[in-house]
């Protein structure tokens, strides 16, 4: 019983601590930083996950309201990526690059943060 209450400890602080990872990458989504058109435009962006974290450096990615975004993602394990303000889920699984499509439907700055990579 102990050991199952250890277990569930350390998986509960292994997802924390990926999601604090995550914190420095956020989606800047904002008619202010780009001019919204009525169109859109079609954003693509490079992300690589290394251990199941985005580097400490990822950028800031600045779209308009009404783009589309398009991230194409790698990862060296499986990992969910999770858009948060917007609730959007995506699973990448190890080695197999993906894109992720989605489009832009508020303003705002929304945190992507990595839930589930293994320790």
């Amino acid at each position: 019983m102990q050991q199952d209450a250890s277990r569930a400890r350390v998986l509960r602080d292994g997802a924390i601590r990926a999601v604090v990872a995550a914190l420095p990458f956020a989606l800047a989504m904002t008619g202010f930083l780009l001019p919204a058109s009525s169109e859109g435009a079609e954003r693509h962006f490079e992300l690589a996950l290394e251990n199941g974290k985005l580097a400490e450096s990822a950028p800031t990615l600045k779209v308009a309201q009404g783009d589309e975004v398009v991230l194409d993602l790698r990862s060296d394990r499986d990992v969910e990526l999770h858009l948060h303000g917007y609730s959007l889920k995506f699973e990448l699984a190890a080695g197999k690059p993906a894109a992720w499509r989605f489009a832009v439907p508020t303003s705002g700055r929304f945190p992507l943060a990595v839930h589930g990579h293994g320790g």
